[in-house]
């Protein structure tokens, strides 16, 4: 089992981690350090550092949008896509410092039980990465690769499964691979999914929406000059 110390850079809510460190978080807070070991891309290589992976929660139905539904969500903390929230954003780094040759993503995530609507107990969580997405605040695209990963066991050392803890504790959600010693699968952990392009169909529905529009338009202005004349 991979034990690595945690919390390097991470993106909190959109506050510096030393200033949520410094002010303190408040009891009822969640607080969850989260670690995933070795996530690869579509053919099984390492991620480079700086590639982007988020953490969501499931706020209403407890399934995840893939594929198409993610198309056009923004890769920030606060940002939805359905009714599935983004609770954290990182960056993959060197875990346990330089020179360990391990490479995945690792911070801290904290929330307030009002900071988003419907997000209760017991709530699926699910992590998502992007292996050629390295700036915060991208909007996702056709075409671009992505794995997902989550679990209703406890694994790795850690003291939660995928899903949202009670108000108020302070949680560990560790991922790592059969690669770096875990008990996770590496077929798990590979970036193996697709955001998909717009199909055939819905670019020529998109189309003739256009061109209807484009025909609606003379008309609509000879009916006005029609009625000036009349």
């Amino acid at each position: 089992m991979l034990a690595l110390p945690v919390m390097k850079k991470i993106c909190v809510l959109g506050v510096p981690l030393g200033l949520v460190i410094a002010s303190g978080v408040a009891l009822a807070d969640v607080t969850v350090t989260f670690q995933l070991a070795e996530p690869t891309d579509s053919f099984g290589q390492e991620l480079t550092v700086g590639a982007l992976g988020f953490l969501a929660a499931s706020t209403q139905d407890d399934v995840f949008g893939e594929g198409a539904d993610l198309m056009n969500s923004g890769l920030s903390v606060g940002n939805f896509y359905g009714d599935d929230v983004i609770l954290g954003v990182f960056e993959v780094e060197e875990l346990g410092g330089a020179g360990s040759g391990i490479f995945g993503f690792n911070g801290l995530v904290t929330y307030g039980p009002s900071d988003y609507a419907n997000l209760d107990e017991d709530d699926r969580f699910q992590f998502y990465w992007f292996p050629d997405v390295t700036t915060i605040g991208t909007t996702l695209l056709g075409g671009e690769s992505y794995g997902s990963y989550r679990s209703d066991s406890i694994t790795s050392g850690s003291t939660i499964a995928f899903f949202a803890p009670a108000d108020g504790t302070t949680n560990n959600l560790f991922v790592n691979s059969e690669s770096v010693g875990g008990d996770v699968q590496n077929a798990l952990l590979q970036a193996n999914q697709v955001v998909p392009e717009p199909t055939s169909a819905s670019l020529l529905v998109m189309a003739a929406a256009g061109a209807l529009a484009a025909r609606r338009r003379p008309r609509s202005r000879d009916c006005l000059a029609a009625l000036r004349l009349g």
